[in-house]
């Protein structure tokens, strides 16, 4: 009988040790860029927007936090599972946000920065990232919405309008070319009350986005 229970014990120990590799995360990739919100011929920071591409050999819900971290200037952002939006492209898992926000509501300062990955066994990944300063040399984009039309301005090579209802809430995300484009066009297809409009303009090779929110009449 012991032997018995010391053999269930054993397989039971290998079992739970197997389960739970001990290896730290992966940092497979870094995206990330600066919002900045257009307020007419200017443009006030709003918010980052971080998502990494993390690898946990033991699963996703293995992954408890994630830091970015400023040592010069002593500043940091810390995101849980609470907090954090996951996005799953190509079988890969991005975790992050779109709302990363300063006390005093400036930009994250340009330098180096630590991302720290952390699983349930304290395993940790780090990877370190640059964050420029941002160099705009464009005109900044402008959006003007009527019954009948959208008109986009945008010397940028992304731009994407986002459908809102009242609550704020996305009821739809279309690529749209600058010019002026038919609201029927624009607000095909959508279910629920659309009250207004947010473009999002940015070169991918850039550190900055732009965005403005028109209301629809």
């Amino acid at each position: 009988m012991q032997k018995i229970a010391g053999y269930l014990l054993f397989t039971a120990f290998i079992i739970i040790f197997q389960s739970c590799s001990g290896a730290p995360p992966e940092i497979q990739g870094v995206n990330w860029q600066k919002i900045y919100r257009v307020e007419g011929n200017t443009a006030v920071f709003d918010k980052l927007s971080l998502f990494v591409n993390v690898y946990d050999e033991d699963g996703e819900g293995d992954i408890e936090s994630l830091y970015l971290i400023s040592d010069t200037d002593e500043i940091f952002w810390k995101l849980t599972e609470q907090e954090w939006n996951r996005k799953s492209i190509d079988t890969r898992l991005w975790i992050g946000s779109n709302g990363l926000k300063s006390a005093d509501g400036m930009p994250p300062p340009e330098g180096k920065y630590r991302i720290i990955a952390v699983d349930k066994g304290g395993d940790r990944n780090t990877k370190e990232i640059y964050i420029p300063a941002c160099t705009n040399r464009k005109s900044l984009p402008s959006l003007a919405v009527s019954s009948t039309e959208v008109a986009v301005t945008s010397s940028y090579r992304e731009n994407y309008l986002y459908l809102k209802n009242t609550e704020g809430a996305i009821l739809k995300i279309i690529t749209i070319t600058p010019g002026t484009t038919a609201m029927d066009l624009v607000t095909k297809d959508i279910k629920g009350s659309l009250t207004s409009i947010t473009l999002y303009s940015f070169d991918s090779t850039e550190s900055c986005g732009y965005q403005l929110t028109v209301p629809v009449p």
